[in-house]
This record gives structure tokens, C-alpha cells and sequence, in this order.
């Protein structure tokens, strides 16, 4: 799940930069969003229980609200702004200290 957000973090980046409705259609993955929301619910609850996984799974909801568009409709540039805030913050707070680039 972190490199699946480093990933997200990266690729808001570029296209928040090169903003289109063509290429701001990639990021469209709800059912991924899914999958990784029933992935981590499935850990085991000492896991869960964890403040950080509870962090994550909290924000999967969001993600998954700004990336469900239709087949062919872009993401708002307003929500690639968003997503990128979210994987920005939980990376910065998942990495140690000094090891995440600006």
C-alpha cells in the first residue's frame, strides 16, 4: 500500500502539471481503490488497530469518491489537487523523517 501511494503521490504530481481531461483520466481506478480497501480490512485487528493503517484505510473512501468518473471522463483538476494532498500527506507521515523529496 505505501508504493501504491508513493506511486499515487508522484503521478498527481505530473498530471496536476500537465493538467488534461485526457490524462487525468488515468488516474480512474475505483475498483483498484476497492480492492485495497478489502485487502486491508481483511488484516488481521491488531494491524488495524494500528493509528496509521486507520489513517489510510480512512482515506480510501476519499480516494475512491475522487477517482470514480465514467469510462471516458476526465478526474477535475480540483481533485487531482486533492489526491495529491492526501498521498503527499500520508506518505510525508509513513517515511522517516528527511526521506521524502518535495
Amino acid at each position: 500500500v505505501g508504493g501504491w501511494l508513493q506511486g499515487g503521490r508522484c503521478v498527481t504530481h505530473v498530471i496536476d502539471e500537465n493538467y488534461g481531461d485526457v490524462v487525468s483520466n488515468v488516474l480512474r481506478e475505483p475498483r483498484l481503490v476497492g480492492m485495497i480497501q478489502e485487502e486491508m480490512d481483511a488484516m488481521p485487528a491488531a494491524y488495524l488497530n494500528d493509528p496509521m493503517v486507520k489513517k489510510i484505510s480512512g482515506s480510501l473512501k476519499d480516494i475512491k469518491s475522487r477517482v470514480n468518473v465514467g469510462f471516458k471522463e476526465p478526474v477535475t483538476h480540483e481533485n487531482v489537487k486533492a489526491l495529491h494532498k492526501i498521498f503527499d500527506d500520508l506518505v510525508k507521515e509513513i517515511a522517516p523523517k528527511g526521506a521524502v523529496a518535495k
